[in-house]
């Protein structure tokens, strides 16, 4: 496919060890972290990619952040496993509550 738009992913601690290696990391432009650790580890396995690493510690005030309204755009996007506990069935009923406010 081609790429369209930016593309943000983090990895979890156990991805880094299964599934890190069949990733494509020339196509991301960003990558989310939860430590300065596992920042480390990724920099130590692709050290080409290191200026794409942003760490966002677990358990972070939202106080830190300025709450900017905008108009729904209608673009959404979630990258994660389909499994029930993931919720994604509350997410869908999200997106579609989304689409109605711009009608």
């Amino acid at each position: 496919l081609r790429k369209t738009c930016g593309i943000v992913t983090r990895l979890h601690r156990y991805e880094m060890y299964r599934w890190a290696d069949q990733i494509n990391w020339d196509a991301v432009d960003s990558l989310i972290l939860v430590s300065e650790a596992k920042r480390r580890e990724f920099n130590a396995r692709f050290p080409q990619h290191t200026s794409k690493v942003v760490v966002i510690p677990e358990a972070v005030s939202l106080d830190r952040f300025e709450q900017k309204i905008k108009p729904f755009s209608g673009d959404i996007g979630i990258l994660c496993h389909l499994r029930p506990r993931k919720r994604v069935y509350e997410l869908i009923l999200a997106f579609y509550e989304l689409t109605q406010e711009e009608d």
